[in-house]
């Protein structure tokens, strides 16, 4: 059996602050063959042996169509947290956990509580880690969009399991106002959570830093990781302020104004965190199926902002926040526009090769000194929706000479 959970308790208890999170996921490593491993949770359904080897007289395996409905039924009866823990010992060709102490042995630091380590910066949407974090309460204030990924837990989780060690130790940030502070192992610490019950007694490497010093951390560690376009933007504003959330804009423009990549960074970070200097008026997603809501993504604006700024490195940055300014209005107008015409299909109008195209003009437009008013933007929102079905998949060079010649 699994461990029995706590009942649910309050989820998001703030220790003080509001600020950010991130972490590092990287496991790697080969088996390491110790006589203290010891058998402990065999879960229900979980395959015998490694799961390499062969049946008698060498015969495959692969389960019969009763050992996929006895597992089916198995599964059946699970709880999602379970379903996740056999899921991934399956994966890794194991039929029961060892011991955490086994899975942690060699490290050096301090033994705490999973429960007493501030994992999550938001309530997870995930059933499985949802679970997790009503008995994980603490807010992780380092990195607000560094958000925990089931797939990737599973993943780490089936990797550490199938070697039975953990190689890379979670580093735990411990500030006066705000606890303990997960920097860097946040889905090695989930997979512990999900395998072992939040109550259970881990060892973590622990240094004592300020907030800012452990948000510094906590980029720094994350680099070198793939990470989505808003956390993106956030590991170059933190970089670049040395982890500072509250530098004024002047010095995170100075800081980051260094390349046209960079500078894409900034608007993205300035408009979406900060709200500087505009806000947008429509919801910007990190998932490319914008199922969350969202009307683009935030890769895409990025992609806008990137052919609409006129930047060099000798701009101000008043000159530079006007513009970014004004491209925010031209965005809230035009997305206005553009989704009050019957044929607007978000997953062709709205998405990179188009905003690249009308961020290609609208900097034409700019630099011509032209008026863009409300007939302007109606105009190229009906010419979008009139590329049709097809929208996202031509090429912006196209689709930008093409708004050229509408709009004479």
């Amino acid at each position: 059996m699994i461990p029995s959970r706590k009942p649910a308790a309050t989820f998001l208890r703030s220790p003080g602050g509001d600020d950010v999170e991130v972490e590092v996921e990287k496991e790697d490593g080969g088996a390491e063959d110790e006589s203290e491993a010891t058998a402990e949770v065999p879960a229900a359904g979980a395959p015998k042996g490694n799961g390499k080897g062969k049946g008698k007289k060498g015969g495959s395996t692969r389960p019969s169509s009763m050992g996929k409905k006895l597992e089916k039924a198995k599964m059946a009866n699970m709880t999602p947290v379970e379903k996740s823990v056999h899921r991934m010992m399956k994966k890794a060709g194991v039929s029961s956990l060892c011991k955490v102490d086994h899975l942690l042995r060699h490290k050096q630091g301090r033994k705490v509580a999973i429960k007493e380590i501030a994992l999550f910066s938001e309530a997870p949407e995930d059933e499985v880690l949802a679970q997790i974090a009503k008995d994980v309460p603490l807010v992780n204030l380092l990195h607000p969009n560094a958000q925990v990924d089931i797939g990737r837990v599973e993943k780490v989780g089936a990797d550490i399991l199938a070697c039975e060690r953990l190689y890379d130790p979670i580093v735990v940030s411990e500030t006066e106002d705000d606890g303990l502070q997960c920097v860097s192992g946040r889905h090695r610490l989930s997979f512990l959570a999900i395998a072992y019950g939040p109550d259970a007694e881990i060892v973590v490497y622990t240094e004592p830093h300020t907030r800012n010093e452990s948000r510094d951390f906590a980029t720094k560690a994350n680099q070198t990781r793939t990470i989505r376009a808003r956390e993106r933007a956030e590991h170059a504003a933190m970089s670049s302020v040395h982890g500072d959330a509250d530098a004024s804009q002047d010095a995170m423009y100075e800081s980051m104004a260094t390349t046209k990549a960079s500078i894409k960074q900034y608007c993205v970070y300035s408009v979406l965190e900060r709200k500087t200097p505009a806000e947008l008026n429509f919801t910007a997603s990190e998932r490319k199926s914008c199922n969350d809501g969202g009307l683009t993504t935030i890769s895409n604006l990025a992609a806008f902002w990137g052919a609409a700024m006129n930047w060099h490195k000798s701009m101000e940055r008043a000159e530079f926040d006007s513009q970014l300014k004004d491209s925010v209005a031209f965005l809230n107008s035009f997305a206005d526009a553009i989704r009050g015409l019957p044929n607007f299909d978000q997953g062709q109008h709205f998405t990179n090769r188009p905003l690249i195209a009308i961020g290609k003009y609208y900097r034409t437009l700019m630099d011509a000194n032209a008026t863009i008013d409300d007939s302007v933007i109606e105009k190229l929102a009906k010419f979008i929706v009139g590329l049709g079905d097809d929208a996202a998949s031509i090429k912006q060079e196209l689709i930008y000479h093409q708004i050229v010649q509408s709009m004479k």
